[in-house]
């Protein structure tokens, strides 16, 4: 079967994560296929086999070869963006952040680098900082979120942009996230990646068997 709704806005990918946490360092591989109807459905190849399924409230997280479902719905509604998401959300005005609750306070622009600052919701200004994300020559290069006294808690650094309908997407983002025991880094790189291409069904929704053993885990 073929997902053909909404094809203009479908990306496909092969991709490689490296994550640097704890002093250990994790590989992946495999291939991500985003729909705006379907979602986001990430195939890990290597080092196992394994199904991430975003969709609306729920991630289910599903092992073919030992037919073990886990799902994880979460109390604030939609899933947290992973890092695969966040490359797509470049595509997005205002980056999700004004669905979040973000305010836009101020840009500022030199030659062809625009600085945009943004408040986060007031309920939340005693956890939260400042974000501020970077564009030269209308790509986002960087997003810097800051806490409440002003430091730094993560960078996102985007780059190695190819063109798409009159646009670029970046194939290239590092993510670092500071806090006081341990810091985390990713890296992910995309490759072979596909706009608006027709996505197998099997690819955005994966069958999983009836009798797979299902543990729910809320968060």
């Amino acid at each position: 079967m073929i997902n053909i709704s909404n094809a203009a806005g479908n990306i496909s990918a092969a991709f490689n994560l490296t994550e640097l946490r704890d002093n250990n360092l994790h590989q992946s591989s495999g291939t991500i296929n985003y729909s705006p109807d379907n979602a986001l459905t990430v195939h890990v190849l290597t080092p196992l086999n394994q199904w991430m399924i975003f969709k609306g409230d729920t991630l289910s997280i599903f092992y073919p070869v030992e037919n073990k479902l886990i799902k994880m719905p979460s109390r604030s509604g939609e899933v947290t963006l992973p890092i695969f998401k966040l490359l797509i959300n470049t595509n997005l005005e205002g980056l999700g952040l004004v669905k979040a609750g973000y305010t836009l306070f101020e840009t500022q622009v030199e030659n062809n680098k625009i600085t945009a600052v943004w408040k986060p919701p007031k309920a939340a200004e005693r956890i939260l900082g400042d974000l501020i994300a970077t564009y030269v020559n209308d790509s986002l290069m960087s997003i810097v979120a800051f806490d409440p006294k002003d430091k730094i808690v993560s960078r996102q650094i985007f780059s190695e942009y190819i063109a798409n309908n009159g646009g670029f997407f970046p194939t290239k983002l590092e993510v670092a996230k500071y806090n006081k025991t341990d810091s985390v880094f990713e890296a992910l790189n995309l490759e072979d990646v596909a706009f608006g291409a027709e996505i197998p069904e099997e690819s955005l929704n994966p069958v999983i068997p009836d009798n797979a053993e299902t543990t729910t885990i809320e968060w």
